[in-house]
């Protein structure tokens, strides 16, 4: 089965529900300095948030969540020319696949030491409230892009148009 596209050596992939293959479409990689530049405010905040603020339980628990979602949005932003719903719902369901690492108890699993940067970063209790905290976060990055930051700067007309 031959996948027709326009581009030499594009790539393709068997789609299931329509019984052929179709060409893979890639995200334009480009430069956003702001969506860089809040990337690396919010990795600096999230630093902050678990050495200097890491005795205050709401600020780590509730704030950081919500920010590492924004965190993970910009982070793909900044060299992806994607739309931002898909963005957000990726940024999201990757806090939800950490969060559910949690529940298994993976770091356990993994032998990461207590105290250690992976041990921090993976996470070792579940909770809904995180859940939510996500949710949030992901809502929040979707707007913001959209109604603050998109009318300020025009997308390229590649990623406007529907490839063919």
């Amino acid at each position: 089965m031959a996948c027709k596209t326009r581009l030499a050596g594009s790539l393709c992939f068997f789609n299931p529900l329509l019984h052929r293959a179709m060409p893979l479409s890639l995200p334009r990689l480009r430069w956003n300095r702001l969506h860089f530049l809040l990337a690396t405010l919010l990795l600096t905040l999230e630093v902050a948030i678990a050495t200097v603020f890491s005795g205050w339980g709401w600020v780590r628990g509730s704030l950081g969540d919500v920010l590492v979602v924004l965190l993970i949005y910009h982070a793909v932003q900044a060299f992806a020319d994607l739309r931002p719903l898909p963005v957000a719902l990726a940024a999201v369901l990757l806090a939800y696949a950490v969060e559910g690492l949690q529940y298994l108890h993976a770091a356990d699993w993994l032998g990461l030491p207590r105290g250690s940067v992976w041990r921090v970063v993976l996470g070792t209790h579940f909770s809904w409230g995180d859940m939510a905290m996500y949710t949030l976060g992901g809502l929040l990055a979707y707007a913001l892009d959209r109604w603050l930051i998109q009318p300020q700067q025009p997308r390229t007309q590649a990623a406007r148009t529907p490839s063919s």
